[in-house]
């Protein structure tokens, strides 16, 4: 008998161990931004990694015939099914050292006592590569211009003139020849007044320029201007190791038998976008901000005989080319007899997106959903385009009705109204059981806790006026200190106010208000004026406190959101309000750590 409980004792134990254990697994969410590439090209990884915001580098295995260097981390926050997801992104360059198919992963990592797995991709690597990125004629000019150089830097636009929110292509490219260059970064690009997604992986290719072999990484990128007028973009700057031979060159030495690894930063030309507003004449009521050239598609289901009561779905998709950052979903017409639920994004990528929008009739009258609309400002026709759908026909029928089930049947009537209870108890008294509370007597006030705790009271008063005091002194005389205490209880206010603003509604008033408040969080917390926060400003003051570089990025990505409301409000709905509002929260949180 003993023996069997103890098996059962030490059973429970060990399901009580390792239940936690496997309870603290997570997957890693791996993706590659492409898995077929020519020898000279490359990949770019990236790993996101839940709740583990403050994970440091992971080291990763070696791979024969791939070289894989690490490149940044950011922080990652997102919302999932109405919660914010917070963890940390890093991200890796894959570059092949020969053809073939290799395997990513799986992966596996321990961080503060979570297991985190990956799955496992296979890429092929092909021979060959890439083709020479089509430069415009003045970038052929400059090439030309600059070609005896061993190094030099270029980058190059498709536009020079735009409409806000037009998106256009850069392309900043690093020309080398008699060097060998390693540790390449990905490029840093002055952009004011304009919104600029991450480069995509590197391009090798080889061009000849006056007689002369160089070597060509070519860097892609999209962007799309937030605020009319002359702007400047770049210059672009790059960063890299080089191995510059001293002395084989001349004397016929192998590549790398005389050579020092040195630091090489180059800076290309600036380029200038003209940038024009849209137009306000002939603007529909239906626009959201789109810029480009759109299909609109639209597939209902239930079709046909449809009940009351009885959700239809509705899954409208926007396809084409231009700026999909600003593409919402299409409008359907206010309609009584049909309850409307918010829209969501069913499916999204570079040139297609969808929604999937749920309606319900409420009359069996009903004979078609609205009509659906979509507009948009096509930049080379120079015009807002209105696309349509609809109405569609349905029939719309009752549903039978249920009958009414008995809940309460009728009182039997032989069955008297009040029966008369005998009472219980009358004229008794009962017997007390216990004894209740005693307290002995002769209690001597010395060993009362509570008579002692009394007199140590003045000795903690005159210490937390003395604090008090020295607090307020220091307030008054250091105003740095003082600037700094008052940006935290004020940024805890003004994100209050933020929220309340948010659920009131008004898209420019929120970020208005939004704006000011991190201007005077950061006036505050660095003792610097409130209206000379700017991105440029901040950037500058986070760098030189060594700032963690995901949080710079942040901050800037907050004022360009600002910035982009202020001239183009339209499509902004709560759900990117409520992610700049925690954008906001994370960057005080930040700021009070350092």
């Amino acid at each position: 008998m003993i023996s069997k409980f103890k098996k059962f004792i030490l059973l429970i134990l060990l399901i009580a161990i390792t239940l936690p254990v496997l309870a603290q697994q997570k997957d890693i969410e791996i993706t590659l931004d492409n898995t077929e590439i020519s020898l000279g090209a490359s990949i770019r990884m990236d790993m996101v990694f839940d709740d583990a915001e403050d994970m440091p580098e992971p080291t990763m295995p070696e791979i024969k015939g791939l070289k894989i260097s690490y490149l940044r981390s950011t922080d990652m926050i997102s919302r999932l099914d109405g919660k914010i997801r917070r963890g940390r992104r890093h991200t890796y360059l894959i570059m092949p050292e020969t053809t073939g198919v290799f395997t990513i992963g799986p992966f596996d990592f321990v961080y503060n006592g979570t297991e985190y797995v990956s799955k496992k991709i296979g890429i092929r690597i092909t021979s060959g590569l890439s083709r020479p990125t089509e430069l415009k004629p003045e970038t052929a000019s400059e090439e030309e211009f600059r070609a005896k150089e061993n190094a030099f830097f270029i980058m190059v636009s498709d536009k020079d003139r735009v409409y806000v929110n037009e998106p256009f292509q850069i392309a900043a490219a690093l020309y080398y020849k008699d060097i060998q260059v390693t540790d390449i970064e990905y490029p840093a690009l002055d952009h004011e007044g304009l919104s600029i997604d991450e480069f995509k992986s590197p391009q090798a290719s080889r061009k000849q320029i006056k007689g002369y072999d160089y070597r060509i990484i070519t860097f892609k990128n999209t962007a799309f201007a937030i605020r009319p007028g002359d702007l400047k973009l770049g210059p672009a700057k790059i960063s890299c190791s080089m191995y510059a031979a001293d002395a084989s060159r001349s004397t016929g030495l192998a590549a790398g038998s005389s050579q020092k690894k040195a630091s090489l930063r180059l800076e290309s030309t600036p380029r200038n976008i003209t940038v024009l507003p849209l137009p306000q004449g002939g603007k529909p009521e239906s626009f959201k901000g789109a810029v480009g050239n759109f299909q609109l598609s639209l597939d209902v289901k239930p079709e046909g005989y449809i009940k009351t009561g009885e959700a239809i779905t509705l899954i409208m998709g926007v396809s084409g080319n231009g700026n999909f950052n600003m593409v919402s979903a299409p409008v359907i017409k206010e309609n009584q007899a049909f309850i409307f639920y918010n829209p969501s994004i069913e499916s999204e990528t570079d040139s297609y997106k969808s929604f999937k929008q749920i309606i319900m009739p409420k009359e069996n009258f009903i004979k078609e959903i609205p009509e659906i609309e979509f507009s948009f400002f096509d930049p080379i026709k120079e015009k807002y385009i209105i696309l349509k759908k609809g109405p569609i026909a349905i029939q719309v029928f009752e549903t039978e009705a249920r009958q009414a089930s008995t809940i309460i049947e009728a009182r039997d009537k032989t069955i008297p109204e009040k029966i008369e209870q005998e009472p219980i108890g009358e004229g008794i008294i009962y017997i007390k059981e216990t004894a209740g509370k005693l307290k002995g007597k002769g209690l001597r006030l010395y060993k009362d806790k509570t008579y002692l705790l009394l007199h140590l009271m003045p000795v903690f008063l005159y210490i937390s006026i003395a604090l008090l005091y020295k607090r307020h002194k220091r307030f008054k005389e250091d105003i740095r200190y003082a600037r700094a205490k008052k940006a935290q209880r004020q940024a805890r206010i003004g994100l209050k106010h933020a929220y309340s603003i948010l659920s009131s509604g008004g898209v420019e008033k929120f970020y208005s208000y939004i704006f000011e408040c991190i201007q005077e969080y950061f006036g505050n917390k660095f003792n610097l004026p409130h209206a000379g926060i700017t991105s440029d400003v901040t950037e500058r003051v986070l760098k030189s406190r060594n700032a963690d570089p995901s949080v710079i990025l942040q901050v800037k990505k907050f004022f360009d959101n600002c910035y982009l409301v202020r001239f183009t409000p339209y499509g902004y709905e709560k759900k990117d309000m409520l992610d700049t509002l925690e954008m906001a929260k994370m960057i005080i949180e930040y700021c009070r750590k350092i």
